[in-house]
């Protein structure tokens, strides 16, 4: 059984973990050195050795500063029985499908992801944004042998903002690929290419994006209202043996 004082310092741990660097131990109204203070109060005189390498933690918590934070989702079912993996979040995150393994013959692993203002599948090496703080909930999506396991796991990141990110998307024969980009705050959108139509149609970029969802043509522009994801797929018909094909350029100012 724990002792008070590792009980403790789970807590911390988990508070560190989850950037909750406001609670009952570090407030905004003490000074670094009253911080430390509150500390040793709390674990005893013995536990300050372990405190001491997270201070710096602390300190720049109660500056203002940005921490970043990062968390492994892990999930898997075996058995008809699914087990699934969630973390609380408190800003907008980016969360990127990193394995998925053990589908059956014909089918794909994939994670199944649920957060704020998104619900869906992810291929591996795929990612999304969320809109706000909240939970996100972390499944497998998948059928794989009565006696094997499907297994999968997302990384959570409150910092992997990327400023300038191409989006690539296309039709063929009756399937359709599309490409996300994870967005931290207000981004501008614009469709840079788009081919492959049939004769009397048009090709063109369809945007799902916070606050915009529809077409454009090449080298139009649109700008989201917020946080989330920007989805890129192509719109248009297109020959039985063709390729509609399409790409967007996604810009932000990254924190």
């Amino acid at each position: 059984m724990e002792d008070r004082a590792s009980k403790s310092w789970r807590q911390i741990w988990i508070q560190l973990k989850n950037r909750r660097l406001r609670g009952p131990l570090f407030t905004s109204a003490s000074p670094p050195g009253l911080l430390h203070g509150a500390v040793k109060e709390e674990l005893g005189m013995s536990k300050i050795g372990l405190i001491s390498s997270i201070l710096f933690i602390a300190s720049a918590a109660y500056s203002g500063l940005a921490i970043a934070a990062t968390e492994t989702l892990s999930a898997y079912s075996r058995q008809g029985s699914t087990y699934g993996d969630s973390t609380a979040t408190t800003a907008p995150v980016t969360v990127k499908c990193t394995l998925a393994t053990g589908a059956s013959s014909g089918s794909t692993a994939a994670c199944y992801v649920r957060a704020p203002g998104y619900q869906g599948t992810l291929a591996v090496g795929q990612a999304i944004g969320t809109t706000g703080p909240g939970a996100v909930q972390l499944t497998c999506s998948g059928t794989y042998p009565a006696r094997g396991r499907l297994s999968c796991e997302a990384v959570v990141d409150d910092s992997a903002c990327d400023g300038d990110q191409a989006l690539s998307a296309y039709s063929s024969r009756g399937s359709t690929y599309g490409e996300n980009a994870p967005v931290f705050s207000i981004a501008m959108v614009e469709c840079t290419r788009a081919s492959g139509a049939s004769s009397g149609s048009t090709a063109r970029c369809y945007i799902k994006a916070p606050g915009y969802q529809g077409t454009l043509n090449v080298g139009q522009m649109m700008g989201t209202n917020g946080a989330g994801t920007v989805q890129l797929t192509c719109s248009g018909t297109y020959p039985a043996t063709g390729t509609l094909s399409c790409g967007a350029r996604v810009t932000q100012t990254c924190p």
